[in-house]
């Protein structure tokens, strides 16, 4: 399978669509929630999806949650 390459530019409007998401969604826990919350800048990077797998396991023991369904059609 091809690896998909993005420009400075493409990773940059990427970052700022998911900085604003996250930030908007946030906002909306945060309200729910009464409370504070902050973001740091999320990070673009490209894999395929079993390197995305290994990725997520590896945080499994650090403050995140994770649902990891199997889709077959």
């Amino acid at each position: 399978m091809k690896m998909i390459t993005l420009t400075e530019d493409e990773k940059d409007a990427l970052q700022e669509l998911m900085n604003i998401a996250y930030g908007n969604a946030t906002a909306v826990v945060a309200d729910m929630l009464d409370a504070f919350a902050s973001l740091s800048i999320p990070n673009i990077k490209i894999m395929q999806t079993s390197q995305l797998l290994n990725e997520l396991s590896s945080l499994k023991g650090e403050s995140y949650f994770f649902f990891y369904t199997s889709i077959c059609w």
